[in-house]
């Protein structure tokens, strides 16, 4: 549904949203998801009492982020936002600044 608003918007303004934007904020979006989404499982699962909770001292609960003070919710996203980053580097490694990655297509 998201993806389809996006592309009749975009159709119906003339505004051409470039690939590989559209990539990254999906990447990001998708990212946050996945970092929120871990929290907030790791969470109900110790709720339910089939994972434990080992405290971290001195930590706030940010519900929107979904870290919540233990270290089993801590672990997971620490291991996700560790993936993302390595992600990013290794992309920004491969495709040089200013260029989409894609190459054009030659000329017959």
């Amino acid at each position: 549904m998201d993806e389809t608003v996006r592309i009749l918007l975009d159709l119906q303004s003339g505004n051409n949203i470039f690939p590989y934007v559209m990539q990254k904020v999906d990447f990001f979006r998708g990212s946050y998801l996945a970092f929120v989404f871990a929290g907030d499982g790791v969470k109900a699962l110790q709720e339910a009492g089939v994972a434990g909770a080992t405290p971290v001292p001195g930590l706030p609960v940010i519900d929107f982020l979904g870290i919540y003070p233990t270290w089993e919710t801590l672990l997971p996203q620490f291991i996700l936002l560790a993936a993302a980053a390595l992600g990013v580097i290794c992309q920004r490694r491969q495709v040089p600044a200013g260029r989409s990655g894609h190459t054009p297509p030659a000329n017959p």
